[in-house]
């Protein structure tokens, strides 16, 4: 797992992407609080195979930033808290796509 100070940077990097192409990359999705765990599973799925197409390290999800405007607004969600049939979800919200 990266560093925070370096986790940092990423995402500064991602944002700043995403404020000059104006738009969501087919990698990228920014939600403020969703967490619909059957839906956060399909785009997670997504995100790993389009990276994987445009030839990304990573597919992100990230939390706490407002679809459209790309600003950092804070969010209530944790995966950690996340349910699925009244049992914790799996950790995929931490986990790399390698290969």
């Amino acid at each position: 797992m990266a560093e925070p100070e370096n986790l940092t940077n990423i995402f500064t990097s991602l944002l700043d992407e995403l404020r000059t192409g104006g738009n969501e990359r087919e990698w990228i999705e920014c939600k403020v609080s969703y967490a619909n765990p059957h839906d956060i599973g399909e785009y997670i799925s997504a995100l790993a195979n389009s990276s994987t197409l445009k030839s990304k390290e990573n597919g992100w999800m990230i939390w706490g930033v407002e679809d459209g405007t790309w600003l950092p607004v804070g969010t209530l969600f944790s995966p950690l808290k996340l349910k699925v049939k009244a049992k914790p979800a799996p950790p995929i919200c931490n986990r790399r796509r390698t290969g």
